[in-house]
């Protein structure tokens, strides 16, 4: 694994649907110089009554790098995050999944046309040099 990046960011992140329904998703946001992307891990709620975090992607992306990385003028990288889940014992039953976004760039912090690539908890957890840790709430270093 590399150098660990550290977590900046860990807590939820409210945002509106394309037709205004209130939404939210948790949100971790690690850092590790400038040399490095910062890597954005965008979690699923199950309690999310809105749009989903796949669903609101381009959005979504856009309104974390414009307020909590403007900083990150070169671009961010973007994990989407479904935790596992179990509605009932032995019946659906979703397991967790990880895919990195990527973005075509279509202004200053502003994303669109996102593609979804595959990914799984060893690679992001390489990516930022150590073991993802559960949302805890908010952080804001």
């Amino acid at each position: 694994m590399t150098t660990g990046m550290r977590c900046t960011y860990d807590g939820m992140l409210a945002y509106r649907g394309p037709l205004g329904q209130p939404s939210r998703c948790h949100m971790q946001v690690y850092e590790g110089g400038s040399d490095r992307l910062p890597v954005v891990i965008a979690s699923e709620l199950p309690e999310n009554e809105g749009t989903s975090i796949t669903n609101a992607a381009g959005q979504v992306a856009t309104q974390v790098w414009r307020t909590l990385l403007p900083h990150a003028r070169e671009g961010i990288r973007w994990i989407e995050h479904y935790p596992a889940q179990e509605d009932a014992p032995g019946r659906y039953r979703r397991e967790e999944s990880f895919d990195e976004v990527t973005f075509h760039l279509v202004g200053p912090f502003e994303v669109a046309a996102p593609r979804w690539t595959p990914s799984g908890r060893a690679a992001v957890e390489a990516l930022i040099g150590h073991p993802l840790h559960e949302p805890t709430g908010p952080v804001r270093a």
